[in-house]
């Protein structure tokens, strides 16, 4: 998606997914568990904000349940055993998936196609998922990304999706995080947080398009876009704190 021109907007769609599951894994103290995040389930508005849908595996975050469920090549390997009893680990897992087909367009663990057996493929990641996620990762393309700057972003993303995964060596990511790593992500691209970045490309579409609509819009849309452009942003990273004036 990014070579397309709308890197921002991938930005945004993978933020609005990660706040979506800090959210569901908080509420209402015990928290609920989604148990099928992909991309299927993130349904878009006609303002491009993004939601996550289809909630029919989903249950309480304290269940006992020992029931496997999901979409496969999006499952957390560890609920591929007996017995499996799910938790927030296996959402995250999914989510981490869903960011990588989402910034690569392409499938994760492409290595297996559609005509891989269902069998072959869980035994595959039951045994050697630690190799096939770091071959993965070793093999990430992420386009639109390929400046030197952005070297930093894309080791970034292969973080997050490393701990996601719960590779050796990583520290786990909790659901708490994730709204704030891509956040660090979306500095690193445009020097704006996630949420005031899809407030000035929709401000700046207006603007691109005043022929098609009133004056006054216009108007009104071009001097918000102006304030935002100066608006002073508190960045916290890093232990310091950074004023960036866009």
């Amino acid at each position: 998606m990014l070579k397309k021109g709308n890197s921002w907007f991938t930005v945004v769609l993978v933020y609005e997914q990660a706040s979506a599951v800090s959210w569901l894994h908080a509420y209402e103290g015990h928290g609920y568990l989604h148990r099928n995040i992909k991309p299927s389930c993130v349904m878009l508005n006609h303002d491009y904000n993004a939601f996550l849908g289809d909630f029919g595996f989903s249950v309480r975050g304290d269940t006992k349940l020992e029931q496997v469920r999901g979409s496969l090549r999006y499952m957390d390997p560890r609920m591929f055993v007996k017995d499996a009893v799910p938790d927030k680990a296996g959402d995250i897992y999914s989510y981490v998936m869903l960011l990588y087909e989402l910034f690569t367009e392409q499938l994760p663990l492409n290595v297996f196609d559609e005509n891989t057996d269902r069998q072959q493929f869980v035994h595959a990641m039951r045994r050697h998922k630690e190799e096939l996620v770091a071959d993965m990762l070793n093999h990430m393309n992420v386009p639109g990304l390929e400046r030197k700057k952005d070297a930093e972003v894309l080791y970034m993303l292969k973080c997050i999706i490393a701990r996601g995964c719960g590779l050796k060596g990583t520290e786990p990511l909790n659901s708490e995080e994730l709204p704030g790593l891509i956040s660090d992500c979306a500095f690193k691209l445009f020097t704006l947080p996630p949420h005031l970045l899809a407030r000035y490309k929709k401000i700046t579409g207006n603007v691109c398009c005043m022929h098609s609509v009133n004056h006054m819009h216009v108007v009104v849309s071009f001097m918000v876009d102006v304030c935002l452009c100066f608006f002073v942003c508190l960045r916290y990273s890093y232990r310091e704190f950074h004023f960036v004036i866009l």
